[in-house]
């Protein structure tokens, strides 16, 4: 990205749509809809940022000099990091899949694990394990006992329900149709027939970990579960 307005140049920031801060408060990460990207800034005590150096500021879904390669990442649009700050989870809602990173407690830097590890995808593109639920990902939160990640999907109209590996990071879909909720004319029985969830743009988990929000942009709703 050139540099516009005395702003600092960036890479692999083109249509830059969602942005979170580690509970610790000393990494940044944004998601790149344009460059299928999310990309990794130091944060100092001012607030201010810098994009960490060579490969471990930038991973893309497409070769990009100085930057990683990873996977599922087209479309990047949703992230949230785990309240344990060990993971950071993007959704892609182009690639229809949710990417996992490893995140380091003392440097913020990214890693995403190899093979099934590493993704969950719509029909396990990518070498990404497979998932329902995913079309369009495009929100997603951890639950407050870090035990559980949820996702929205616009296109798809669903909210897909993984467990999530407190070690580890890794994500595993709940089984069978405790695995996602879809609006009742998307319903392809895989997944419970939800009310009012048509397009879901956000999702939100209160901090006692009892309930879910979620705002479907078509059904102008807000969803409880």
């Amino acid at each position: 990205k050139t540099a516009e307005l005395g702003c600092t140049v960036g890479r692999a920031i083109d249509g830059a749509d969602v942005v979170v801060v580690s509970p610790g408060g000393g990494s940044v990460y944004a998601g790149s809809f344009a460059s299928d990207a999310i990309i990794s800034f130091d944060r100092s005590s001012n607030g201010s940022i810098k994009q960490k150096t060579g490969g471990a500021g930038c991973t893309v879904e497409t070769a990009t000099s100085g930057c990683r390669t990873g996977r599922g990442l087209k479309g990047a649009e949703g992230m949230t990091v785990s309240p344990d700050g060990k993971s950071v989870y993007v959704g892609a809602a182009v690639g229809n899949a949710v990417a996992v990173f490893k995140r380091s407690s003392s440097t913020g830097e990214l890693a995403q694990p190899t093979g099934t590890a590493g993704c969950v995808a719509h029909q396990g593109a990518e070498g990404c394990a497979s998932g329902d639920g995913l079309i369009g990902a495009v929100s997603m939160q951890v639950s407050p006992d870090n035990k559980n990640l949820y996702v929205a999907s616009g296109v798809g109209s669903s909210i897909a329900i993984f467990k999530r590996n407190t070690r580890t990071g890794g994500l595993s879909q709940l089984a069978g149709i405790a695995g996602c909720f879809t609006d009742r004319s998307r319903n392809l029985g895989r997944c419970n027939v939800g009310t009012e969830i048509n397009q879901p743009e956000g999702i939100t988990v209160s901090p006692d970990g009892k309930t879910a929000y979620v705002g479907s942009f078509a059904s102008s709703s807000i969803t409880v579960f």
